[in-house]
C-alpha cells in the first residue's frame, strides 16, 4: 500500500497525544527506518526507485508524489534538512508533520543513529533504553 495512503491517518492519531513516551520513541524510530528504506540509489521511473540493502537491490514502489519527494529529499546530505523536508510535505501526509512538537528532532536523531550504526544496533539501543525506563521490552 502506498506510503501516502498507509501512513497519513496513522501518524495523525499517533501524535495526537494518546501514545506513551516509549511507544512514541518506537514510532519515531519506525518513521526514520521508513525514510532509510526509501533511500534511493537510482530512479527506475516516476513511481519506482531502487534501494539497496546488504548489497542487494530492491524495488521501492509508491505513489508518484511520495517517490518524487523522497528522492529529492535524499539528495540533501544533511539528515536534519532531509527529515524536515519530508515531514513538511503535505502532499504525502495531508498535513505538515513538522509542526508536531518534537517530531522533527526525534526522527532526525533516529535517522542519524541508523545511518551511523545500522538498524539493528540502533533498535537494540532504543529497546534497552526503553526497557530501563519501564517502557517497551524486547
Amino acid at each position: 500500500m502506498p506510503l501516502v495512503n498507509l501512513e497519513r491517518e496513522y501518524f495523525r492519531c499517533c501524535f495526537a497525544g494518546w501514545m506513551t513516551k516509549s511507544s512514541t520513541q518506537l514510532m519515531t524510530f519506525s518513521l526514520a527506518a521508513l525514510f532509510v528504506y526509501y533511500r534511493p540509489i537510482r530512479m527506475i521511473d516516476e513511481e519506482h526507485m531502487a534501494g539497496i540493502r546488504r548489497d542487494e537491490e530492491y524495488k521501492i514502489r509508491d505513489a508518484k508524489e511520495a517517490i518524487t519527494a523522497l528522492a529529492e529529499a535524499w539528495e540533501n546530505n544533511d539528515s536534519d534538512q532531509l527529515v524536515l523536508k519530508i515531514l513538511k510535505n503535505e502532499e504525502i501526509w495531508g498535513t505538515n508533520l513538522a509542526k508536531v512538537d518534537g517530531l522533527h528532532e526525534a526522527v532526525s536523531n533516529h535517522l542519524k543513529s541508523i545511518l551511523q550504526k545500522g538498524i539493528q544496533e540502533s533498535l537494540q539501543q532504543l529497546l534497552e533504553i526503553s526497557a530501563s525506563k519501564g517502557g517497551v521490552t524486547h
